[in-house]
């Protein structure tokens, strides 16, 4: 995502290569925020 273009053509594939984006932004930031020591710790239940 750093070109600002996007990999696939069509409307669908364009949404779920954007999905897949997002997705993997809000997991970074679901590891950074607490830290991995609290993240495991909470997934371990």
């Amino acid at each position: 995502m750093d070109g600002g273009r996007f990999l696939v053509r069509g409307i669908q594939k364009v949404k779920a290569e954007m999905a897949l984006a997002v997705t993997a932004y809000n997991l970074t930031r679901a590891i950074n925020i607490p830290g991995t020591k609290q993240l495991c710790k909470a997934l371990a239940i």
